[in-house]
């Protein structure tokens, strides 16, 4: 059976398989009009953080409200707080190919069908800066993850997470 938990430990952890966004895309992934989701770093390895792997389903859980991690601080500290999360709605996808660019590399092809907010490198850039909190110049690198949508209807499209 396919881990649907949220413990951090669970999808938040290398090797986990299932990946967590905002509830603004909710929408996005139901009517199949996202197809990319940005992430940084490249995530190709098993024991990286956030790994995917190819030929898998992967499951995905909306966040509904953002959590808070001060740097140096660890999970036991109580200024840590955990997101919270969307009843799960089943959302899952296939992971079929992944690719690594830095982000000068990335073309509009590359972008076609991110939310608006990654519709060009510089966006994905300030989105990413945003997000993670942190700078990204051109030559850090993104991963670019085709899947295939497995639950919510995407009419065959592949959805990259880059």
């Amino acid at each position: 059976m396919l881990n649907r938990g949220i413990d951090t430990n669970e999808l938040g952890s290398a090797g986990a398989l299932g990946f967590w966004t905002r509830k603004v895309y909710l929408t996005g992934f139901a009517d199949g009009s996202i197809t990319a989701v940005i992430r940084p770093g490249d995530r190709s390895g098993r024991t990286t953080r956030g790994w995917l792997p190819e030929k898998t389903d992967v499951a995905v859980r909306f966040i509904d409200v953002q959590g808070h991690t001060p740097p140096g601080v660890n999970q036991d500290d109580p200024r840590w707080v955990n997101p919270t999360f969307l009843p799960d709605d089943g959302t899952t996808i296939r992971i079929t190919e992944c690719l690594i660019k830095t982000i000068g590399e990335l073309t509009e092809e590359d972008l076609r069908g991110c939310s608006p907010d990654c519709a060009t490198p510089e966006l994905v850039r300030y989105h990413l800066g945003v997000v993670y909190n942190m700078e990204l110049p051109d030559v850090d690198q993104v991963i670019t993850i085709s899947i295939e949508d497995g639950v919510a209807t995407n009419r065959g499209n592949p959805i990259i997470l880059l």
